[in-house]
């Protein structure tokens, strides 16, 4: 009965041991996982939301400069493009925090342990850098291009307007001159 009793208290503390164990491993891997996966993965949600506004800033441009040109686009044009200046730097700084480590907005990132995202994220960044980013030049050069055509064009078009303008007065001085010429004519007896 003793040995049953031994036993039975051997398993039981065996079992309590082993279940420590795990918990105490699992409480690591809980650990590790929200000091160094929980601000990686927040990290890749604000780069990926970096690269949206960058795209929505992108396509804000693109809107202002098929539009009416005025002096209030110029301005407007500018702070789109710090916006997208912004959104292409934080992008850079959270990718490096990621590969690299660091600290972004007062949280400290560990680089990532994963090669596989690493490798994402690398990869990610090439295409920002060699495709995105020199579009996105071209599309703003473009725009700014529209913009001193329509400027010109505008331009052109008062040049017109104030010819008609001349030409319509003299227009106007020739009928009078006609009719000062013909009306007496007209009026007098044959």
């Amino acid at each position: 009965m003793i040995s049953g009793f031994v036993s039975v208290s051997l398993l039981i503390g065996v079992a309590g041991y082993l279940g420590l164990y795990n918990l105490s491993k699992m409480g690591n891997a809980l650990e590790l996982l929200g000091k160094e996966h929980g601000p990686i993965l927040q990290a890749s949600m604000d780069m990926k939301l970096a690269l949206v506004e960058g795209a929505n800033a992108l396509d804000e441009y693109k809107s202002s400069t098929a539009t009416v040109a005025t002096a209030r686009a110029g301005a407007d044009l500018a702070k789109i493009q710090e916006r997208f200046q912004s959104s292409i730097k934080r992008y850079d700084v959270l990718g490096e925090a990621i590969t690299k480590g660091g600290t972004v907005g007062g949280t400290t990132l560990a680089a990532t342990s994963n090669p596989e995202l690493r490798q994402f994220v690398v990869e990610a960044d090439r295409l920002h850098n060699e495709r995105f980013q020199p579009l996105a030049k071209q599309v703003m050069e473009l725009g700014k291009e529209m913009l001193e055509r329509k400027k010109r064009v505008d331009a052109a078009m008062e040049k017109m307007e104030g010819a008609f303008e001349t030409f319509d007065g003299f227009g106007d001085k020739v009928e009078d001159a006609i009719k000062a010429t013909i009306e007496p004519k007209l009026s007098s007896p044959i």
